[in-house]
């Protein structure tokens, strides 16, 4: 309990600081966020661009090769984070072998 009241007490000496002028928080403009479309032909170049099997790509991405295939073939669409993820994949595919190597 000692560790969390002192936490809790330097957050509140923080925010004390940050309104007597004495420390400035970072900010940050984030832009307004805009769908990313994946479709089943980026899939498979971005897949194709770091000469992986399906099988293997699946497991970079940790996720079965079944959905890969539909991703490819245009009957599922991945959405949310992992077209982030793809987007970003796409634009720096040597990060696939990092992305193995996560979890």
């Amino acid at each position: 309990m000692s560790r969390f009241m002192d936490d809790l007490r330097d957050s509140f000496a923080s925010v004390k600081d940050h309104y007597a002028g004495k420390i400035t928080l970072r900010t940050y403009t984030v832009p307004k966020l805009r769908a990313i479309i994946m479709s089943g032909k980026r899939v498979r170049r971005i897949r194709s661009r770091v000469h992986m099997s399906q099988e293997v790509f699946a497991r970079c991405l940790h996720t079965s090769r079944r959905t890969v295939e539909k991703w490819e073939q245009g009957s599922n669409a991945p959405t949310g984070t992992t077209a982030a993820l793809l987007a970003l994949l796409d634009k720096h595919p040597e990060i696939v072998v990092e992305l193995a190597e996560v979890g």
